[in-house]
């Protein structure tokens, strides 16, 4: 398989982590921002959940040099 026929994903989904975070319910109900929460880059996926790279190409393809 050449490099321009690897599969892609259509639609490409980030999947983020989140730090845990300790409020009181007082400040979920009146000031709760979630910028103020840490997140991490876990990954890119399609709809289903598959894995794929930045620009939709799934992984663990294998291609030949032309």
């Amino acid at each position: 398989m050449s490099k321009n026929n690897l599969k892609k994903a259509t639609t490409i989904f980030v999947r983020l982590g989140a730090s845990d975070s300790i409020i009181t319910k007082e400040q979920w109900e009146n000031d709760f921002q979630p910028e103020n929460v840490e997140f991490h880059l876990i990954g890119f996926e399609d709809e289903d959940g598959e894995e794929c790279e930045e620009d939709g190409t799934y992984l663990n393809q294998e291609f030949k040099h032309e």
